[in-house]
């Protein structure tokens, strides 16, 4: 699916701060938000304009809570946010200049934005199949996620 107006933002100056943002065709603007320390609290969402469709927060380098709300979206819309979600990892590239804990750093916004990922897809499979494999759905997300944000971060843009 096309993803456009892409817009990519990453800084580890002080913790994590990732933004994303694209306009989903016949959808609308999709934004995913990641923000966290070095072993301490973070914070991930998937947004749909200024609606809020998943979010999960980290204590002490830990997932303690998620969430998901897809109710205002109908089943295509969902699949299709959820889809996009999945591949915009696979064509943000991100640059700029990072200090010397860029690889911890890069961990750290690997693992929230598997787990937000993970949580919508989670989500909106339960909401279209009900069935319990939605659970690994979004276990495989969440390490595919995790693995293209941590190399795509630490410089490795074609992985």
């Amino acid at each position: 699916m096309a993803l456009e107006n892409l817009e990519v933002s990453l800084d580890l100056s002080d913790g994590v701060r990732l933004e994303i943002a694209y306009e989903l065709p016949a959808v609308g603007l999709v934004s995913l938000d990641v923000s966290g320390e070095e072993d301490g609290p973070g914070y991930g969402a998937v947004m749909l304009g200024d609606a809020v469709l998943a979010e999960v927060w980290f204590r002490d380098g830990h997932l303690a809570a998620e969430a998901t709300d897809l109710a205002g979206l109908e089943p295509a819309q969902a699949l299709a946010v959820a889809a996009s979600v999945a591949q915009v990892w696979q064509e943000a590239n991100f640059t700029g200049t990072f200090d010397d804990s860029r690889d911890l750093k890069c961990t750290v916004a690997g693992g929230i934005a598997g787990a937000t990922a993970a949580t919508l897809v989670g989500g909106s499979c339960f909401l279209l199949t009900k069935k319990k494999q939605c659970g690994s759905a979004g276990t495989f997300v969440a390490q595919k996620v995790f693995g293209w944000i941590t190399d795509k971060c630490n410089g490795a843009q074609n992985k």
